[in-house]
């Protein structure tokens, strides 16, 4: 008798109720459902979000697997000429390491402060390669930026859109994602997809888009499109594509379905260990460090190195003015302060800003060390 080996796979394509009124999947439930399903990993892809990112982190924590976060931007679609029309599409990106993580909120954040479109948050395919550090990028679904080349405009366009995807990213970080529904178009889809991978010498990997727990949370999730498009459940239904495989599959279900690309399967193992040394840092603030303008200096320079008042003795600093320096001079610290409003109100302003903050400084440090003197009786 033969030994079955149990499959192994991560789901790596997740939505959860933070891609908003699209997933049905709560993140408490992804981590506990991922580990009883015996998965090492689980990943969470929001639509254009990170905002369950460190909720995701701290349930795999507690469930004991690992957390593998991304997110599914939305890329908007070049225009062809001047009366085309608006578009986006979907790329999956992961991080695989802290440089990674960066690089996605970087990305992320950018789609919400300077979207390229109108129709969402979204970023430029510049914007991505000007941010690759660190990340793993999966090609996307059928409404993904590959599969919508091939789709719309045949394999030639396909191919062209796939070398350009190659050269966004990192060498071996890109994957062509495979996906199956019981839709039409997706063996069509996956067999010049495998076949464009094959020639370009670019691994396939398996996902399930994955926007409910269970194949009967599907209808659940269905109502929240009909909120989300202001339409009927009856309108919803005539417009659904007519498949509820979007939930969290087994290993042995997905295996199956990808059986005649074992690879496919396996890939999501190595993506997974690739992504397992993303170590997060909590529990101690993680804001932002802002480029100053040059002539702000070292805050240090600017309060402790002869810019305080004449009647200052550097050696009769108190422990609390030298604390204070110490907070300026932290990445986290108070120092970056005047460079929000440089950001927000230009480089001259920002240069004013900088030139008034040792002023201001000094006169603060004095005060200080007046009232010691006179507290002292000096």
């Amino acid at each position: 008798m033969a030994l079955v080996v149990p499959a192994e796979f991560v789901h790596l394509h997740v939505h959860s109720q933070y891609s908003l009124l699209d997933g049905a999947l709560k993140i408490k439930d992804l981590a506990s459902r991922a580990k009883a399903l015996g998965m090492r990993a689980v990943a969470l892809t929001d639509h254009g979000n990170m905002f369950g990112a460190i909720q995701h982190y701290k349930a795999c924590k507690d469930a004991g697997v690992s957390a593998i976060l991304g997110c599914e931007v939305n890329v908007a679609r070049r225009r062809t000429g001047p009366g085309a029309e608006e578009a986006i599409d979907h790329l999956v990106l992961l991080a695989s390491s802290e440089a990674g993580y960066r690089s996605l909120i970087r990305i992320v954040s950018e789609g919400h402060v300077s979207p390229v479109s109108s129709l969402a948050p979204s970023v430029s395919m510049d914007t991505i390669a000007a941010h690759n550090k660190g990340l793993i990028a999966l090609t996307g679904c059928l409404g993904g930026v590959l599969a919508q080349r091939v789709l719309e405009q045949g394999e030639v366009e396909g191919r062209a859109e796939l070398d350009r995807l190659r050269s966004v990213f990192e060498p071996g970080s890109l994957y062509v994602e495979l996906q199956e529904h019981n839709l039409p178009e997706q063996p069509v889809v996956n067999g010049i997809l495998t076949g464009m991978a094959a020639d370009m010498g670019l691994p396939i990997v398996a996902t399930n888009d994955v926007h409910f727990r269970d194949r009967e949370d599907g209808e659940s999730q269905l109502y929240l499109s009909c909120i989300a498009g202001g339409r009927s459940y009856a309108e919803a239904s005539e417009a659904h594509h007519g498949s509820f495989e979007m939930f969290m599959k087994p290993p042995d279900e997905m295996a199956y379905l990808f059986r005649d690309r074992p690879e496919a399967i396996q890939n999501t193992m190595a993506i997974a260990e690739r992504c397992a040394g993303l170590k997060l840092k909590l529990g101690s603030p993680m804001l932002p460090t802002f480029k100053l303008p040059p002539e702000f200096g070292r805050a240090e320079t600017q309060l402790a190195n002869g810019q305080v008042d004449d009647v200052v003795d550097r050696r009769e600093l108190p422990a609390r003015i030298a604390k204070v320096l110490g907070i300026l001079e932290r990445p986290s610290g108070m120092a970056p302060a005047p460079a929000v409003t440089w950001a927000q109100a230009g480089a001259e302003r920002a240069a004013n800003a900088a030139r008034t903050l040792p002023d201001i400084s000094r006169r603060i440090v004095s005060k200080v060390l007046r009232a010691e003197d006179e507290k002292a009786g000096r």
